[in-house]
């Protein structure tokens, strides 16, 4: 999903990925890719300032396919894009990641971890147990 747009301050963001997770909607740190937020609290006032000169930023980051969430310690997929090629290739809601790139995945720094050292990677496999246990493997294409 991406939000139209975001008025922060005199700023205005185009075109955010949001995601819809437990309790609420993240919009993302994302944001600070973009630029600084200054938080006044004796003014009750957010300042945001851009790296780059002008009011307007235009997002252009793909939305994420998946939506994860940590349940006793395992993350599973808690929403995800029917029209995504990973849906296509079997991922569906409540499936558990077990690997990541060839990092097995025990908990939530196993994943961050993992995500860490694939962030280059354009191509990369992650695999999943569904409810029966079966072991599906997916292709992540970035």
């Amino acid at each position: 999903m991406k939000l139209k747009e975001l008025r922060l301050g005199e700023g205005i963001f185009c075109e955010i990925p949001i995601k819809a997770a437990f309790g609420g909607t993240l919009i993302g740190s994302r944001i600070l890719e973009y630029g600084n937020i200054i938080i006044n609290p004796e003014r009750k006032k957010l300042i945001y300032q851009p790296y780059a000169s002008g009011k307007v930023v235009r997002i252009e980051k793909k939305n994420d396919d998946v939506v994860y969430s940590w349940e006793n310690g395992n993350l599973y997929v808690s929403m995800i894009n029917t029209n995504s090629d990973v849906y296509k290739q079997g991922l569906r809601k409540g499936f558990c990641l077990t690997e990541y790139n060839n990092y097995p995945i025990a908990g939530v720094n196993d994943y961050l971890n993992a995500k860490e050292k694939s962030s280059k990677d354009l191509t990369f496999s992650a695999k999943f147990k569904n409810e029966t246990g079966d072991i599906i493997e997916i292709l992540i294409n970035r």
